[in-house]
């Protein structure tokens, strides 16, 4: 009776727990992800400032591919978060 008591308690832990391990793992690689793509979109803005200094247009369209990049970049990430999750509540 108190095996059957504790692996019932445990169940309990390991289901409660999973969605918070699942969360910080998702977390963690989205940071990740984005201080990345920060860190790629700064160095081509600076390239293209320095390259391009007359040509203004240009400079903002680099921006702007650069923003759109970004995004992309975050999205795929979630989306992945989003299948790793379930699978994690599984495995657990």
């Amino acid at each position: 009776m108190a095996t059957a008591v504790v692996m019932v308690t445990v169940g309990m832990v390991a289901t409660a727990v999973a969605p918070v391990v699942a969360q910080a793992a998702v977390t963690v690689v989205a940071q990740a992800a984005v201080t990345v793509v920060a860190q790629t979109a700064v160095t081509v803005v600076v390239l293209a400032a320095v390259t391009v200094v007359a040509q203004a247009a240009v400079t903002v369209v680099v921006l702007a591919a650069v923003t759109v990049v970004a995004q992309a970049a975050v999205t795929v990430v979630t989306a992945e978060a989003m299948v790793i999750q379930p699978a994690l509540i599984l495995v657990l």
